[in-house]
C-alpha cells in the first residue's frame, strides 16, 4: 500500500515537471520584442534643406533614460536605460532607423517610463534617484555658446549635428515623459522633443520708396549677451494667465558673445519685392534683456543706399550709414522654447523695426521620422 502511495505521488511530480516544462517552452519560444523609438520635434532652422524638419537631420543621436517598475511580487524598480546613446543610422536597420546597443527587450509584467536629451552631448543630463521612477527626475546640466549665426553658411551650419568640440553651437532638446506598459506598449517609444535654449532671428528689407535704389548690407552685429548658463527643467513654468514665464536658466554674468554678419562688398537687398532677409539666426542663452550702457545688448547696423542715374549704369550718389539701439527696445527678455524675430525695414530718413516672439516648439505641427 505504501509503495502504491509512493508511486503515485512521483507521477503526480512527474506530470507538474512536465507541465512547467511545457510553460517553459510557451515563454521561450514567444517572440521577444526589442523596444524601439521614434521622434517628433519643431525644426531647428528656417533653411530650405532636406529632411528640415526630421529630428535626425540636426540631430543624430539623443541619450535616453528609462526605468521599469514589475507589476508582480516586489514592485521592484530597475534601470532600462541609463543616458545610453540612440543613434539614427539609415538603411535597413532592426528595430528601425534609431538603433542602439544592446537592445532591451520588453518585459509583459512592468510598467515603464522613458525620457530622452537630443543630442547626446553630456552637456545636459537627466538625473533621477536609484530607487525611483522617472517622473520624479530632473534634467540638469550647463551650456556655453560660442556664438555662430546659423543663417551665415546656411549649406553647413544648417547641420547641427555636425557639431565636434566647440566648433557649433548645439541646439540642445529635451523630450517629454513617455509612460509605457510592457504588456500593452506601443509599436515605437515616440520621444517628444523640445528646444529648452532661445532662438533669436534678425531680417532686413527695405522700404518700396527705396525700389529705384541699391542697399547694401554690409555688417550686423548683436552685441554683449551673456553666453553661458545652469539648467533645471523643474524651475521652468510657461507663461499662465496673468504670470510670467519663469526660465529654466541661471544665466552667467559676463556679456562677451557677439553674433556677427559681415560682408564687405554688401548683400543686396531684393529691388522690389519688399521680401525680408535673414540675416542672423542663432541661439541664444536664455536671459534677461538690460538698456542704459555701453556695456548692454545692442544691435548694430551698417549699411550702403546706392543711387544710379535713369539708365542705371552710373552712381550719382552713394552713402554708408550705421544704426545702433539697444536690443531691450525690442524684447526685454530671451526666454526657453521660444522664437524671437527683429524685422528691420530701411528708409531714406529713418530705420522702422518690429518684433515678434512665437514658441518655439509650436511653429510646426508634429513631424514625425519616415
Amino acid at each position: 500500500m505504501k509503495k502504491s502511495y509512493l508511486m503515485i505521488a512521483v507521477a503526480a511530480i512527474a506530470m507538474v515537471s512536465c507541465a512547467q516544462d511545457d510553460q517553459l517552452k510557451g515563454v521561450s519560444q514567444e517572440k521577444q520584442e526589442a523596444i524601439s523609438f521614434a521622434s517628433f520635434s519643431e525644426r531647428a532652422t528656417r533653411g530650405d534643406v532636406s529632411k528640415k524638419d526630421n529630428l535626425e537631420f540636426y540631430h543624430n543621436t539623443f541619450s535616453v533614460y528609462s526605468k521599469k517598475q514589475a507589476t508582480v511580487e516586489d514592485k521592484k524598480i530597475s534601470s532600462v536605460f541609463d543616458n545610453d546613446i540612440i543613434t539614427y543610422s539609415s538603411g535597413d536597420t532592426q528595430p528601425n532607423e534609431w538603433t542602439y546597443s544592446p537592445y532591451r527587450f520588453w518585459d509583459k509584467q512592468a510598467n515603464y517610463e522613458f525620457i530622452a536629451v537630443a543630442p547626446n552631448a553630456n552637456n545636459i543630463k537627466y538625473v533621477v534617484s536609484e530607487n525611483a521612477m522617472i517622473a520624479s527626475g530632473n534634467f540638469e546640466g550647463s551650456y556655453t555658446l560660442t556664438g555662430v549665426n546659423l543663417q551665415a553658411t546656411a549649406t553647413t551650419a544648417e547641420m547641427i549635428k555636425g557639431f565636434t568640440g566647440t566648433c557649433k553651437d548645439i541646439d540642445i532638446m529635451t523630450s517629454d515623459i513617455n509612460p509605457q506598459k510592457g504588456w500593452a506598449h506601443n509599436d515605437e517609444v515616440n520621444m517628444i522633443f523640445h528646444h529648452i535654449l532661445a532662438k533669436l532671428n534678425v531680417t532686413i528689407k527695405k522700404d518700396k520708396i527705396l525700389d529705384n535704389a541699391e542697399v547694401l548690407i554690409k555688417k550686423l552685429e548683436i552685441r554683449n549677451f551673456i553666453p553661458d548658463g545652469t539648467y533645471s527643467e523643474n524651475q521652468y513654468k510657461p507663461a499662465a494667465s496673468g504670470s510670467a514665464a519663469v526660465s529654466g536658466w541661471a544665466p552667467g554674468s559676463t556679456k562677451n558673445l557677439t553674433l556677427v554678419y559681415n560682408n564687405a562688398s554688401g548683400e543686396v537687398l531684393n529691388i522690389s519685392s519688399g521680401d525680408a532677409k535673414y540675416f542672423i539666426e542663432s541661439l541664444v542663452m536664455p536671459q534677461t534683456v538690460a538698456s542704459g550702457d555701453a556695456n548692454d545688448q545692442t544691435i548694430v547696423l551698417e549699411y550702403e543706399i546706392v543711387n544710379y542715374n535713369a539708365s542705371g549704369d552710373a552712381i550719382i550718389n552713394q552713402e554708408t550709414f550705421k544704426y545702433k539701439m539697444y536690443t531691450a527696445d525690442a524684447f526685454t527678455t530671451f526666454m526657453d522654447r521660444n522664437n524671437y524675430t527683429i524685422n528691420f525695414t530701411i528708409k531714406p530718413d529713418v530705420i522702422e523695426f518690429d518684433a515678434t516672439a512665437v514658441v518655439w516648439d509650436e511653429n510646426t505641427t508634429d513631424i514625425t521620422i519616415e
